[in-house]
């Protein structure tokens, strides 16, 4: 049966099904690609709008967002996540540790929430989706390859996704997904290369392997058996896919005796290993040469970030250090992160597995070194279970390749109609399911963060205590408050969000239809153009659910990002908004450089200083996102900036703020003054941006104060542009260095610079004008008289020229 199967789908047929079998690769493309849109439909449907601000997804979405609007690979507009010193390379900018293939494959995501009414983290969010439907669609051709009947590769199809984490990761923005299907590629292409012998699959295999391993570097490890199961030769002729005959003994020659082949028969086995050896060289010289370009771009891409391809940023002290029985007991037999326990069906593996592997042992053989090795490799990481994450993280790539072991299993039982085995098959399958509704029903994060006050890592309390069982305390979160879906309102009268649950509805709807018209052996044109339009009707709806998601987002987000849209000249942000980031980041898809940062007073972290200089030196304007109140003297962040900058402008937006500043220069070149007023104050001179008393434009001055002596009490500057006949045209008062260098903080001696930005209005002339500057107290309006040599007041302003 199994060389019956081998033939089924044929890359060269040479007899006269040519045609038939060229039709059936075709149908098997055609059914992959309607299990695609089927499965999307069904996982978005549980899509939810979650991007935690951990490390490894943030720093994804940084690096796609980086890569998508300005070019560049750094992610410093999110350093405000949790940052190890190993993550600043060159230039002082911090990088994702992570590999960059999940990152990469986003950028045409993002790039479509640029140009569309969509968010653009609810954009890329759609990638892990994606990429599970076409595991799914990829596992179904791989059992095709192997001989499967098209029932047994869409129940596995099926089962890898519905039945397995994979399912609850579709909807999070982890690596795992990227990884899954690489090497679920990189295997089909292996079995290809086995079957077909040609170079192109050769290469396509190496290329897959190298693409698994700019999805994580770590999986170097675990595409190694692949590349070698590939590159070993094969006999020619009908034999079994992936059987791998070895020329390490000798043959019965004419005359009957063991290695007796007539003339020079001692060195037969010689003789026939040689040329096995150099096909296997020559198989392993295309398959890395299909590496070869994702090799040079990692390379490429390390030296770009610290200098050698073989820093990638991961910390010291991230390290294999755990005690491997350890990790590995945990994957299999801990009740908080047994894979057992999130996909029961592979309960069944070493049942129906033992099938798998009589029919085909060097391909079973080769899947169980990934396996052995992914569960040694990852149970010795320092953090083997995987963190805040649904299941065996780290083991969410072997699900299809788990599950691909069962199909032997699987064919027999459905062949035999074994109601025994097709009762445990499904009542383990029906568990599994029950298992990723409940962690697809509520982020499993909301469990974890009920347990913080119990242990600042909580995930280590549930790994060995049944109590803590995160499965079972799913449950406890089912309610309006906590469902995990986009389309659920937590709060309000209505439960539901209408309009994006029916287009997900829908989506699904048209999937169920384009599956159907799409399956037919035959469909014709009317079944494919309905295909067709399914598919249409997918992307369409999906669209339109991530649209009135968006349009719900806090008008103030999308007030900040129009804003910021419309800015003339070279400008860059400073966000100092780390509770508000996610939303921030959907709705800012404006090209300008960012910086992430928390507040912190001064001095400033070394680390902040080497990214903000660069950042604000040659900018027209800098835009400040903070979350904090203005003038707190923690704010130092902001303190620096103000004395780098002037403020133009300062606007609420929700629960943030948002200021403009026009760059000057570092030091200004003073006009002096010397004026002095009561209380200890001294206006040394002051600082004209030339240009800047246009009308509708900004004036902008800089005043420098000095405090001879100690002074008392706070005051207010008043900054007041007064015309030719005295009348006062435009005015800014407020605290001293925007509000971060009160008088009361002064050192004697000190020269204080103190920026001013004035609107000048637009039917203003463009001459005549002068600068009325003093001080008062803000609680009586008193103002601070000037006075003379001898301690007389003369006036309560210094009026100063201006051109």
């Amino acid at each position: 049966m199994g060389a019956a199967r081998n033939q089924l789908i044929s890359a060269e047929p040479t007899d006269s099904s040519t045609l038939e079998r060229a039709a059936l690769t075709r149908l098997d493309l055609r059914r992959a690609l309607a299990l695609c849109l089927l499965v999307f439909a069904v996982s978005f449907l549980t899509y939810s709008r979650t991007l935690p601000p951990n490390a490894d997804e943030m720093m994804n979405f940084a690096l796609t967002e980086s890569l998508a609007k300005l070019g560049r690979l750094d992610v410093d507009q999110v350093s405000t996540v949790g940052a190890n010193p190993e993550e600043y390379g060159r230039g002082g900018h911090r990088y994702s540790k992570y590999g960059p293939a999940q990152a990469v494959l986003a950028v045409p995501l993002y790039w479509l929430a640029q140009r569309l009414p969509v968010g653009a983290v609810d954009t890329v969010l759609l990638e892990n989706h994606a990429l599970t439907a076409l595991a799914a669609g990829l596992l179904y051709l791989l059992a095709r390859r192997l001989g499967y009947r098209p029932e047994v590769a869409l129940a596995l199809g099926l089962l890898v996704v519905l039945t397995t984490p994979a399912w609850v990761h579709a909807k999070r923005f982890f690596g795992e997904p990227t990884t899954m299907l690489f090497l679920l590629l990189a295997v089909y292409w292996a079995v290809a290369a086995r079957q077909t012998g040609r170079r192109g699959d050769l290469a396509l295999a190496g290329l897959a392997a190298g693409a698994t391993v700019a999805a994580k570097y770590v999986n170097l490890a675990f595409v190694a058996p692949v590349v070698l199961f590939a590159a070993l030769p094969q006999e020619a002729g009908p034999r079994a896919a992936c059987a791998i005959p070895l020329p390490l003994s000798g043959t019965r020659g004419p005359g009957g005796a063991k290695g007796d082949a007539g003339e020079g028969s001692t060195g037969a086995p010689a003789s026939r290993l040689a040329p096995w050896l150099r096909d296997g060289a020559g198989r392993l010289f295309w398959i890395a040469l299909g590496a070869l370009p994702v090799a040079a771009a990692l390379g490429l891409y390390d030296c770009a970030r610290f200098g050698s391809p073989l820093e990638s940023g991961y910390a010291r002290w991230e390290q294999f250090k755990t005690p491997i029985w350890e990790g590995v007991g945990g994957f299999l037999f801990s009740p908080g992160k047994s894979v057992f326990v999130y996909a029961p069906l592979l309960l069944l593996l070493p049942f129906w597995g033992r099938a798998f592997w009589r029919r085909d042992r060097w391909l079973a053989g080769t899947l169980l070194v990934v396996f052995a090795l992914h569960l040694g490799i990852y149970g010795a990481w320092w953090v083997w279970w995987g963190a805040w994450a649904w299941g065996p993280r780290f083991l969410v790539p072997l699900m299809p390749l788990a599950v691909l072991f069962l199909a032997e299993g699987l064919d027999r039982a459905l062949a035999k109609r074994s109601i025994p085995w097709l009762a445990a098959g499904g009542i383990l399958a029906a568990l599994g399911l029950g298992v990723q509704v409940l962690g697809v029903a509520v982020d499993h994060t909301v469990y974890m963060a009920h347990l913080l006050p119990l242990n600042p890592r909580p995930d280590t309390l549930t790994l060995y205590d049944l109590s803590r069982q995160p499965v079972l305390a799913q449950l406890q979160f089912l309610t309006r408050r906590w469902l995990d879906f986009a389309w659920v309102l937590r709060e309000g009268p209505s439960l539901v969000s209408v309009q994006p649950l029916a287009a997900s509805a829908l989506s699904l709807v048209a999937a169920a239809v384009g599956f159907a018209a799409l399956w037919r052996a035959r469909p014709g044109w009317g079944r494919l153009a309905l295909g067709v339009a399914a598919a249409a009707v997918v992307a369409g709806a999906t669209l339109f659910a991530l649209n009135r998601y968006y349009r719900g987002d806090e008008p103030a987000m999308r007030g900040i990002a129009a804003r910021l849209g419309v800015s003339a000249g070279p400008a860059a942000v400073v966000l100092l908004a780390p509770d508000h980031v996610v939303p921030y980041l959907n709705s800012q898809k404006a090209a300008l450089p960012t910086l992430g940062w928390s507040e912190m007073p001064e001095p400033l972290d070394s680390r902040l200083l080497a990214l903000l200089e660069p950042l604000v030196a040659g900018r027209g304007e800098v835009w400040l996102v903070s979350q904090y109140p203005p003038g707190v003297p923690s704010n130092g962040v902001e303190a620096w900036l103000g004395r780098r900058a002037y403020e133009v402008e300062e606007v609420p937006a929700g629960p943030l703020r948002l200021a403009r500043y026009r760059v000057g220069p570092d030091a200004p070149r003073l006009t002096p003054a010397s004026a002095r007023f009561s209380g200890g104050i001294e206006l040394v001179g002051y600082e004209v941006l030339p240009g800047s008393l246009e009308p509708g434009g900004m004036l902008q001055v800089t005043l420098a104060w000095r405090a001879t002596g100690r002074v008392a009490r706070d005051y207010t500057v008043f900054a007041h542009l007064v015309d030719a006949s005295g009348k006062l045209v435009a005015q800014q008062d407020g605290q001293p260095g925007d509000g971060y260098r009160p008088t009361t903080s002064w050192p004697a001696g000190e020269l204080i610079p103190d920026h001013h930005a004035i609107a000048v209005p637009l039917g203003a002339g463009a001459s005549g004008y002068s600068l009325h500057v003093g001080l008062y107290l803000l609680a009586t309006g008193e103002r601070l008289p000037v006075v003379d040599a001898a301690a007389r007041a003369v006036d309560d302003k210094v009026v100063l020229r201006i051109e």
